[in-house]
This record gives C-alpha cells, structure tokens and sequence, in this order.
C-alpha cells in the first residue's frame, strides 16, 4: 500500500469524493420530499410512486458488494468514474421523463451509478491518505454523508417552492460533471487481478431482493406466511454467501474482515469502522425505511 497522495493531489481528490457522495446522498433523501408531488403529476398512486424511491435503492443495494468487488479486479477509478458517469447520464433521463414507467428505469440506472460510486470510495480514501490518517479521511466521509442526508428535506422543499421536482434531478448534473473531470485527473487507480466470483453475486443479489420482498409484502398485503417462508430462504442464502465468502482470499462481503489475522487493535478499529459505514449504508437505510414502511402499512 502505497502512503496516500501528496497534499494537494489529496485535497483535489477528496473533493470529487465529498461531491460524489454529497449527490448520491442528496438523490436518496429528496425524492422523498417529492414524492407526492411527483405522483401527481405523473397521474400516479401513491402506491406506485414508491417505487421511484425503491427502484434507485434496491438496485443500489444490490449492486454495492458485486461493484466493489469488480473494482479490486479492474481498478477502483474505472468503476469509480463510470458510475459518475451512469449516475449523471441518469440525472438527465429522470429530469425528462414524462411518465411513472420511464422515471423508475432511468432510477434503477440511477442506482446502478451511485453503486459505482458508493462501492469503491472507502478504498479510494485508504489509498489517498497515508496510513496514519485514513481514519481522517473516513471519518470525512461519514462526515458528509449524515450532513447531506440531513440536508436533503430541506434543500428538495427550497427547490420545490420555486421549481418542478425534475429540477432535483437537474442538480445533479453540473455537480456529476465536475466529479467525473476531476476524478479522471486525480483519482489513484488500483486493481489486484482477482477473479470476479459469480455464484456469490447472485446469492448477495438473491438474499437482499428475497429479504425487500418480503418485508415488503408485510406491509402491502399482510401475507405473513408468505414473509416468514421469504425471510427463511434470505437468511439461508446469506449463510451460503457468508461460508462461500470465508473459503476465498479477496471477500467482498465487509464482515469477512474479522477472519483475518492481525491485532486486538487493528481487529477492534476494523470492526468499529464496519457498523459506522453499515449505519450509513444504503442496504441499512433502505431495509429500515422499508420496514418502518411495512408496520405503518399494517
């Protein structure tokens, strides 16, 4: 591991990071402000509309882990760059969609980009910093994501009160573009040449649909049976995917960390570090919103 970047190139590289993440966070918490606006005008129902929220999160979650591992292979300012460039391509196609059907694909894109972006940043940071102060860097990087999560009801309700939702979307697009240019030029790259491990994608894909699914239907068709036997295979899934993921050397599941060898230290700041980036990850969030969802359904 190479001792981070010199100060200026960290600074510019940091800087496409907060931009990054600042969007991506933003785009999860004003669609919710939104959303009742949008269903209106899309001559929509409330119903249907939250899936404009639950296609850009669920497509997120499903593919962070997949994401992060195709950056160990071909390098973390590949996908890096490519997801700023899906996510603001995106941008563009939900500011101009006239139709419930054509928002939710252009999310499910979007959501595709911000998984390029969320799944490699916290790597990028240990290989900007230099070994003494990655806890700095991550410690910005939670940082900016509670500040714009925070930030994002009351930034959709200024733009609301004097524009349209798909301005929302609009935003994105000179942040996006200045991300990518400055990430091209200051990103470090680096890959390890590991192989990219189908059968756990789909168990981690499989595992977190099945799991939505389910808590889903709890809330929207009271089909406890239904959620019991979904939440089973879930949990059996995950367990495969966890035993399969502690037989390989490059895991890409966060909690493998804590097979490896090293000190008490090194294995308490590992382990604090994975529950302050899972209380912030979109996997967490949504599997919150969704359960919280379901109960006020019932």
């Amino acid at each position: 591991m190479t001792d981070g970047l010199p100060l200026i190139e960290r600074r510019w590289a940091m800087l496409t990071i907060a931009l990054a993440i600042a969007m991506s966070t933003l785009d999860s918490t004003i669609t919710n402000v939104a959303l009742p606006t949008i269903a209106r005008d899309l001559n929509t129902t409330p119903n249907d509309s939250i899936w404009v929220i639950n296609a850009y999160q669920l497509t997120l979650s499903i593919c962070l882990l997949p994401f992060s591992s195709i950056g160990d292979i071909v390098g973390y300012r590949k996908i890096y760059c490519a997801g700023l460039a899906i996510f603001t391509a995106a941008s563009v196609a939900c500011a101009i969609s006239s139709s419930l059907p054509a928002l939710t694909l252009a999310r499910v894109i979007q959501g595709i980009g911000a998984a390029g972006i969320l799944s490699v940043n916290s790597a990028i940071i240990r290989r900007i910093y230099p070994e003494k102060e990655i806890g700095r860097g991550m410690g910005l990087n939670a940082f900016i994501v509670a500040l714009f999560a925070a930030l994002g009801p009351t930034i959709a309700s200024g733009i609301l009160a004097i524009g349209t939702w798909e301005w929302l979307f609009v935003l994105n697009i000179p942040i996006g573009v200045l991300a990518l240019y400055i990430a091209m030029k200051h990103i470090p790259d680096y890959h390890n040449g590991s192989q990219f491990d189908w059968p756990n994608a789909v168990l981690c894909a499989m595992t977190i649909s099945i799991l939505i699914i389910s808590i889903d239907s709890i809330g929207h068709h009271g089909k406890i049976t239904q959620a019991i036997t979904g939440f089973f295979f879930a949990i059996l899934m995950g367990s495969i995917l966890i035993i399969r993921e502690l037989k390989i050397d490059a895991p890409c599941f966060l909690l493998i960390y804590l097979r490896f060898r090293c000190s008490h230290l090194l294995l308490r700041r590992q382990f604090a570090h994975i529950l302050l980036k899972w209380q912030h990850s979109p996997v967490f969030l949504f599997l919150c919103n969704m359960f919280c969802h379901a109960l006020k359904s019932k």
